[in-house]
């Protein structure tokens, strides 16, 4: 009996079977999503966090940089209450004469505006400060053009907008343009700022600040210490009372107590209101100077009103010329005297270029042996294969440092406890007020009088000291030599120190050659002694120079907090052949007496053509030898024989440097 079941003919109507295709059906869906809980969405966890933390009265904090030099300054710290949009706005307007204020303000600010010129030209002062900004960091930026609605026509509203989009090209500025002259403007604005989404920075991410704006002294005792009292709003993640606080320029200290105050913005106190008819640029904009009297030119038949803009009269080609020569008799020569020569800075820039055309080459002493001279150093078979043992002849300041076992593990440990709610922290947004203990009263009393702005919580293992190193490029309109070793100011973060670090390559491997003079292009690693910061960090480098002045010469970031890095420095032995014989050849100059040629025998020599060779035996007693080589040489050849000494950074950090940050002589 056959088994096969029963096949439909050709003409057989066949129902079509039911197929999903590749997706799942409708039913299979449910079968699995039966039983389970719909998922909270972050958004929405977020929207309650908010509620429960009471953090909707958070004050946001508007940083302005008036680049415009026509406008006038206005408060440095305003508060301003809108109630058509139910927000607060705090304003701050930092000095940019001084620097580190400028920096400070933009390092905690949510949102930083920038008011541009109309007329697309800024002085080197202002451009100097936008590098330092922009190389330092920016949160948010919101860029306004004031005076914009003054021009009538179309045609010059969009020139003049082309004119300063060009100008924020240069520091990679992409974002829009915007009017800022009347209260339609200043509406707009506020309606921009409260629904902006914040980019806060990497120090605004981690670490915990409180922006002061009140701050006293109490419990002042015999030994000239007291406590610090600092009140304002905490940013940033929950602030933890465990943790240290650092005041720029000072250091670190202790947390007394952490008292959480009355918001002021509850109560009602007199603030400004911007209303419809009291509008922001009511208070914030300045009065522009008004030309009332209008000259006539003299211009071509069939010119139109723009193109005669940019036609000059002859009034004013003499007034121009007559301007240019009073600013050229301004200088006399009894200003050039007095300039003076700086000899320090000569020898630097000739030591510089000897080293640029000789690297590392040093001569041969002649009154000390070499091997006395040269006796910690060494050679190596190959500088990139050759083992050097991390842990030898350590100097005893490795003894002050702290090196983690694990340090990607220690990294992410501390990181991922920075938005850790518990009842030691205080959330953000709370009006707070911070005591500081065994705070000396000099520091408190100059933290006062400088009007000191923002203070930092320090992140797990950030008081301890290590070994720094961090990846710089010097600044391009940098023209001075900045020797190794030399003191400079870093701002790393949110710290700023004074060290001397040493300068080293930039390249992969376990050792790392020593640069005698910071490199005018390219990376290079500068190593210094200072205390825990985790990368990425902003870094800038200052130098002072003769009159006082913070110049900026490097700008980076952290590379790593690393003990063990090896950075040699090379002495380079040079000699000169000769008798040549094929591959052999005898070298003189090189040394000067036959022990020496004894004890650097072992290393090999090389020339800078590419012939590699070793010392055979030496010739007499007074430093003649000979080599054998692996080509023969040429009579234009000279002998290299390299030498590497291991050198680590000076302990030179040095924390209090506020003098410097708030001296009247660092002026833009």
């Amino acid at each position: 009996m056959s088994t096969v079941g029963h096949r439909p003919g050709a003409f057989s109507h066949v129902n079509k079977k039911h197929k999903t295709g590749r997706h799942r059906s409708k039913g299979s869906i449910n079968n699995a999503l039966r039983g389970k809980v719909d998922k909270v969405f972050i958004s929405y966890y977020l929207f309650v966090r908010r509620l429960t933390y009471d953090v909707h009265l958070y004050l946001p904090e508007i940083a302005l940089l008036n680049l415009n030099e026509i406008i006038l300054h206005f408060s440095v710290v305003s508060v301003f209450r809108c109630p058509r949009f139910k927000r607060h706005y705090q304003f701050i307007t930092p000095n940019l004469s001084r620097l580190n204020e400028v920096l400070s303000v933009s390092a905690s600010s949510d949102v930083m505006a920038f008011l541009w010129p109309l007329s697309g030209e800024i002085s080197e002062e202002l451009s100097t400060i936008l590098n330092v900004v922009s190389h330092y960091g920016l949160p948010t930026t919101l860029h306004f053009l004031p005076g914009l609605n003054t021009l009538k026509k179309p045609k010059l509203k969009e020139h003049a907008r082309n004119v300063v989009r060009k100008l924020m090209i240069k520091w990679s500025f992409g974002e829009k343009l915007m009017a800022c002259d009347n209260n339609t403007d200043g509406l707009s604005v506020l309606r921009i700022l409260s629904e902006i989404k914040k980019k806060p920075t990497i120090l605004q991410k981690r670490h915990s600040y409180l922006i002061c704006e009140k701050s006293e002294t109490l419990d002042v005792t015999a030994d000239g210490f007291c406590t610090l009292k600092l009140t304002g709003y905490a940013r940033g993640p929950p602030l933890n009372v465990n943790h240290l606080i650092h005041i720029q320029g000072y250091g670190d200290y202790q947390l007394k107590e952490v008292k959480v105050e009355d918001d002021p913005l509850r109560m009602k106190k007199k603030m400004v209101v911007i209303s419809e008819q009291n509008g922001l640029f009511h208070h914030l904009t300045a009065v522009f100077p008004v030309e009332t009297n209008h000259c006539k030119k003299k211009v071509p038949v069939g010119t139109s009103s723009y193109q005669a803009a940019w036609i000059f009269d002859d009034n004013e080609a003499e007034e121009e010329s007559r301007d240019s020569e009073e600013e050229a008799q301004s200088v006399s020569m009894e200003d050039v005297e007095d300039l003076g020569v700086d000899t320090s800075l000569v020898e630097k820039f000739r030591q510089e270029r000897m080293d640029a055309q000789f690297p590392d080459e040093i001569d041969t002493p002649l009154e000390t042996p070499a091997r006395v001279r040269f006796q910690r150093y060494r050679g190596l078979k190959s500088f990139r294969t050759s083992y050097w043992n991390p842990a030898e002849n350590l100097p005893i300041s490795y003894a002050r440092i702290f090196k983690f076992a694990d340090y990607r593990c220690s990294r992410k440990n501390a990181l991922s406890s920075i938005h850790d709610e518990n009842e030691y922290t205080v959330s953000s947004g709370s009006y707070i007020t911070l005591s500081l203990m065994n705070v000396p009263l000099v520091v408190a009393e100059n933290f006062i009088s400088n009007s000191g702005m923002v203070v930092y919580s320090l992140l797990p293992h950030e008081q301890r000291m290590t070994v720094v190193n961090m990846v710089l490029n010097k600044y391009p309109n940098c023209g001075i030599p900045i020797a190794n070793k030399q003191k400079l100011l870093f701002y790393v973060g949110y710290r700023r120190f004074e060290a001397q670090p040493i300068f080293s390559q930039h390249t992969n491997g376990d050792k790392f050659k020593m640069e005698r003079f910071m490199p005018s292009k390219g990376s290079f690693v500068a190593t210094v002694f200072a205390p825990v910061i985790f990368p990425p960090s902003p870094v800038l480098a200052f130098h002072e120079d003769a009159k006082g002045k913070l110049r900026l010469v490097a700008f980076g970031g952290v590379l790593n907090l690393n003990p063990d890095r090896i950075v040699l420095k090379r002495v380079v032995l040079s000699g000169h052949p000769f008798r040549i014989y094929r591959r052999h050849a005898v070298v003189r100059y090189m040394f000067f007496n036959r022990e020496d040629i004894e004890w650097f025998k072992p290393i090999d020599v090389y020339t800078p053509r590419g012939r590699h060779g070793n010392i055979t035996e030496p010739l007499g007693t007074h430093g003649y030898m000979k080599c054998v080589f692996d080509q023969q040489l040429n009579a234009m050849d000279s002998v290299m024989l390299n030498l590497y000494k291991r050198v680590f950074p000076k302990w030179t950090y040095n924390p209090e440097v506020a003098d410097k940050l708030y001296s009247k002589k660092n002026s833009a």
